[in-house]
């Protein structure tokens, strides 16, 4: 029974036949002939037999019935009802196809063994929401479920889904246990559960085999296609691949200490594969990141643009491929709409849901003045990861850049309320309060943002700004003072400094900051035709011509 429905789930319903049963499950050997050993065909008809008996009396309220046809050796699956009728269909509710998957347990303690559970995590998440019948919530918002002790319903009702996958991970030297469990939210029922002792090298092998028995669980029958692209990108060498988990580990922290550090295990796992597409990818991404932030140092746009060049040699068919080469050429080498854009919208048809949930598709719709289809494409992401601070704060930034700044406001600090240590929101709050000349709130967030950054110097220049704007000048001019004595080769500040001085009424030397702005490639030059922080630079006739002639194609027609 096992092997004809395991065979019927993968899809491989042409190889139940007489023949390959009696070799397969009866161990008959190359020279069974059917014509004369009948043994596959009498066990068929009894196993009809038991089935019925069974569906009868103990399984008569088993939601899934297996049967078997005369003739045939493929099972007919089907769902019941609580009284034992069939269904023709499955019931008529999303949350049946709404599924989770909760960060799987280090079970042992040691935090060496963290990235191996998050990126089993993880990868389980990216490989079930390949499936179509699946509506799989996000890795950000199944994260939060992290050392909560939340009950099944609980996290069901928090994320709105019907099912729930959890587990654990133990390793010990060369050896993993791993289990698995399929939980129904509505009455706690394990749906299916396995455990797994193998070697650490089967990694991949559990994490296929743990993805298509949920998919049998739920009597999905997945497609060749599918089947081929759960885990696509992965390397040969499972050394390689735990590199890359461990940088993932620290990327996910969203800080530049821990960037460079995943850097390192990314170009780690390269040296030791030098054709994993993907540590590539990750290496390009990590870099658009940094850059994102300010920084320039450490030869960045070389090693970005070597990173993309050779993720896209090795596969272009990767998602994450095409969105880092993607975000290099917008973000960093400014190749604008006639390359950066494209690739962005090459990356959304290769994965539609992976680039509702990217950052950098929604900055690409937000700085090219679609802010209209960046908010539509935001709120759909969010009904997949609706806890995502990173969502809810480009939400608010796209409404921003709308001109929508009370908006702008009340959404920022509902995130805020939400992660009320999340830097990036408090910058873009402060941002949406300036616009609307609510200069003395303005000060006091970003003040409280900048003592506690130390790094972060979006706020100086949107502090200055402030300062400058409400007669503050000498405050102003102290932070003007404070960008001066920060290392040019390390951080792109000359658009921060054009900020503060505009609002200072210096406009010859504002232009002067602004063209060496274009020349660090700072990522706030990308903002200047949506951001009102930009109004009174670009008032002067010699910075708008400037930022004609230099902005990116695709930028230039916002």
């Amino acid at each position: 029974m096992r092997h004809i429905v395991e065979h019927y789930l993968e899809g491989h319903e042409d190889a139940l036949k007489e023949y390959v049963i009696g070799v397969e499950v009866f161990e008959r050997g190359s020279s069974f002939d059917p014509r004369t050993d009948t043994i596959v065909r009498v066990d068929a008809r009894r196993l009809r037999r038991k089935l019925q008996q069974y569906y009868s009396t103990d399984g008569l309220h088993d939601p899934v019935c297996i049967t078997s046809e005369p003739g045939s050796y493929a099972p007919v699956c089907s769902l019941r009802d609580g009284n034992g009728d069939s269904l023709a269909a499955p019931p008529p509710t999303d949350a049946v196809s709404r599924i989770a998957v909760a960060p799987f347990l280090n079970i042992g303690g040691d935090p060496g063994n963290d990235p191996i559970c998050d990126g089993f995590t993880e990868e389980l998440i990216n490989a079930l929401a390949q499936i179509p019948e699946l509506r799989v919530t996000a890795r950000t918002s199944s994260f939060l479920l992290k050392s909560k002790n939340l009950e099944i319903g609980e996290i069901g009702e928090r994320l709105k889904v019907g099912l729930i996958v959890e587990g654990s991970v133990r390793r010990a030297d060369d050896k993993l246990r791993v289990t698995a469990q399929l939980v129904s939210v509505s009455d706690g029922c394990h749906l299916w559960s396995a455990a797994y002792d193998r070697r650490i090298d089967d990694l991949f092998a559990i994490q296929e085999e743990i993805a298509n028995r949920i998919a049998g669980a739920l009597l999905i029958r997945l497609s060749a296609e599918t089947r081929s692209s759960l885990f696509r990108g992965r390397p040969h060498r499972r050394e390689a691949y735990e590199l890359c988990l461990k940088g993932r580990y620290f990327w996910n922290r969203y800080q530049p200490e821990s960037c460079w550090k995943a850097i390192e295990y990314f170009e780690r796992a390269i040296a030791l594969e030098p054709d994993y597409a993907l540590a590539y990818a990750y290496v390009a991404q990590s870099f658009c990141y940094l850059t994102f932030l300010g920084v320039r140092s450490g030869n960045l746009r070389q090693r970005a643009e070597a990173a993309a060049r050779r993720c896209l040699e090795l596969d272009a068919t990767l998602f994450d491929c095409q969105m880092a080469v993607g975000g290099v050429e917008g973000l960093i080498s400014w190749k604008g709409g006639s390359a950066g854009s494209k690739r962005l919208e090459w990356a959304r048809e290769l994965d539609a849901r992976q680039a509702l949930l990217n950052p950098c598709f929604h900055m690409f719709l937000a700085t090219t003045g679609q802010v209209e289809r960046g908010l539509a494409t935001i709120r759909q992401a969010l009904e997949i990861d609706p806890f995502s601070m990173i969502l809810h704060d480009n939400l608010g930034l796209t409404l921003y850049c709308a001109r929508r700044h009370e908006e702008a406001i009340a959404q920022l600090r509902d995130t805020l309320e939400m992660a009320p240590d999340f830097l990036v929101a408090q910058q873009h709050l402060g941002l949406a309060l300036a616009a609307l000349n609510r200069f003395d709130e303005a000060i006091t967030l970003l003040r409280k943002g900048l003592a506690r950054s130390g790094s972060h110097f979006l706020f100086t220049g949107i502090l200055g700004h402030c300062y400058a704007s409400c007669g503050m000048n000498e405050e102003a001019e102290q932070l003007l003072a404070e960008l001066a004595e920060q290392p040019a080769q390390e951080f792109a500040l000359s658009m921060q400094s054009a900020v503060i001085l505009s609002a200072l009424g210096r406009p010859d030397e504002a232009f002067e900051r602004m063209r060496n702005a274009a020349e660090e490639r700072s990522s706030l030059f990308l903002w200047l035709r949506v951001w009102a922080l930009f109004d009174n630079l670009l008032a002067d006739p010699r910075a708008r011509s400037f930022l004609d002639r230099t902005m990116p194609a695709a930028l230039a027609k916002a």
